[in-house]
């Protein structure tokens, strides 16, 4: 699974076109289609704070936290490729429960 192609940083060979969330944001739809990035980030910060407050986390979380919102990305795009509904509502209301924190990073 996963989000993106490679560890960044450039020289890369990764087919970014191929990833789940390219394919989730190219078949977006309407007003959603026009601000799908930034409505992801928004979507992103919801889950940072969702996943903050559920874990009760501290500055020393934070990378597990930011994992477990990867994690709700990657699965978002799992649902959303299995059965496209077009938008990112979907994202905005997403189960956190669902997010898997890694033990200790």
């Amino acid at each position: 699974s996963g989000l993106g192609g490679g560890g960044g940083g450039g020289g890369g060979s990764s087919d970014m076109t191929s990833t789940p969330l390219f394919r989730v944001l190219s078949r977006l739809e309407g007003a959603t289609l026009k601000h799908g990035l930034e409505s992801v980030v928004c979507a992103g910060m919801g889950l940072l704070e969702q996943l903050w407050v559920r874990h009760g986390a501290s500055y020393m979380m934070f990378n597990r936290i930011l994992a477990g919102v990867r994690s709700c990305f990657e699965l978002f795009a799992q649902d959303e490729v299995a059965c496209p509904t077009g938008s990112l509502a979907p994202l905005y209301d997403f189960d956190v429960g669902r997010a898997i924190l890694p033990a200790e990073l």
